[in-house]
């Protein structure tokens, strides 16, 4: 049984032998590494090989695959000349010399990282440009302490913003550096024992909805000079409380029309877990007119929001842009979960039946068992708020179809005169 394997090391190498169980570790004869195989075969371990006073000294570097191959290879140098200068050097293989770099590199990371979405990488890459970097970036990691964070950082920011947005920013700084230390690109983590509260006690409060209940009507009859094809996209978000990158993602594959049903895939999603949202009457009847406007318009794609080019759906731009459009800057697609999550609260649905249906962040387990229990429930629940929204008049789309009803109101009048 072959336990060490000599190879020539790249990320494609390490893969092929990931699931060889008989295979503990591999070496390079170019270089003084070795890699060793966790037990679950999941990660490994880099670790560098020096020799010195008649014993080998092995220095563990870093995890793979948080630690590429391309990445260990480039730092290695330095960390060869720290150990010929001191063997007990711990900091072998920071290749940050002020917060700066280290902010740097996150957001270097953070922009190639494809798990991420173009819109939270933007909110990160600004944070770092604007924010972080002219505060603390002059600072060295190791010379960053609490008393420095509390002036420079958490008090200077929030005379200047609010509350909610400052946390957002100290955020996005605790993740680079807890980032950078487990993949041991730093000795010690400055920010892991200092809390939000040590610095700022003060509540901070939700933002107050854009949209109230009682201002639903309004907003409808509003929405009657619009295309039926341009509000479908609201519509959806309104009756559902799904994000709008869930919705501008949606596939007409993922409609079911038979088992009434719409199908969020889990790479469409926020929480990373798939999502499934009975179709009432009401949002069948409006997939139904807008997937006919479509055909008449001659896009017969698998997008229900297509581009104008076709090829591909709405990109968050583009989506926010119709939002903006039509709401004319008085509110956002995020005040149509805060809506629904009010409006479910009055109609007595239950708590964890809201908490599903709007697709909040819970355990696997937690929600496998909760959807398999409470599915009925879900049905019932979007019934009962989908019925107040027709009291509030929804249904006006089902009369014009494609027309805005100004134009139909328009040419009736002309017909009477």
């Amino acid at each position: 049984m072959s336990k060490t394997l000599t190879v020539s090391f790249s990320d494609t190498e390490i893969e092929r032998h990931l699931s060889n169980d008989n295979v503990r570790q591999l070496k390079d004869p170019r270089f003084p590494l070795r890699l060793r195989f966790n037990v679950k075969r999941e990660k490994a371990s880099w670790f560098v090989i020096k020799y010195a006073n008649n014993k080998t000294i092995w220095r563990k570097l870093g995890n793979w695959p948080d630690l590429k191959t391309k990445e260990v290879l480039k730092i290695l140098p330095s960390v060869n000349r720290k150990l010929s200068c001191n063997l007990e050097d711990k900091a072998l293989y920071s290749q940050f010399n002020t917060i700066e770099d280290l902010l740097i590199w996150y957001k270097e990371r953070t922009l190639s990282d494809k798990s991420l979405s173009v819109y939270r990488k933007r909110v990160i890459k600004s944070a770092i440009n604007v924010h972080l970097i002219k505060i603390l970036g002059k600072y060295k990691i190791n010379a960053l302490n609490k008393r420095t964070l509390d002036s420079e950082f958490f008090w200077s920011l929030q005379s200047k913003y609010s509350l909610s947005h400052v946390r957002s920013l100290w955020m996005i700084l605790k993740s680079s550096f807890k980032r950078a230390k487990t993949l041991d690109l730093i000795d010690v983590n400055p920010l892991s024992e200092h809390l939000f509260t040590d610095s700022i006690s003060a509540k901070i409060e939700p933002k107050e909805a854009n949209i109230r209940s009682d201002e639903v009507a309004a907003l409808l009859s509003n929405f009657r000079k619009h295309k039926i094809t341009d509000l479908t996209l609201i519509f959806m978000m309104l009756l559902h409380g799904s994000r709008i990158g869930e919705t501008r993602k949606a596939q007409w594959s993922h409609i079911s029309f038979t088992e009434r049903n719409w199908f969020v895939p889990l790479k469409n999603t926020k929480t990373k877990a798939e999502h499934n949202l009975p179709l009432t009457k009401q949002a069948i009847s409006l997939l139904q007119i807008h997937k006919r406007r479509l055909l008449e318009k001659g896009y017969d794609g698998v997008y229900l929001f297509p581009a104008k080019n076709k090829r591909k759906h709405l990109n968050e731009k583009q989506a926010n842009t119709l939002v903006s459009k039509i709401s004319q800057g008085q509110w956002t697609s995020r005040d149509f979960r805060k809506l629904t999550r009010t409006v479910l609260k009055n109609l007595d649905v239950d708590y964890m039946v809201s908490e599903l249906l709007l697709n909040h962040e819970m355990t696997k387990l937690d929600k496998t068992y909760m959807q398999n229990l409470i599915k009925k429930p879900e049905r019932d629940a979007l019934e009962q708020y989908h019925a107040w929204l027709d009291t509030q008049g929804l249904l006006f789309f089902t009369d014009f179809e494609g027309e805005t009803i100004a134009r139909r109101l328009k040419t009736s009048n002309c017909e009477k005169a």
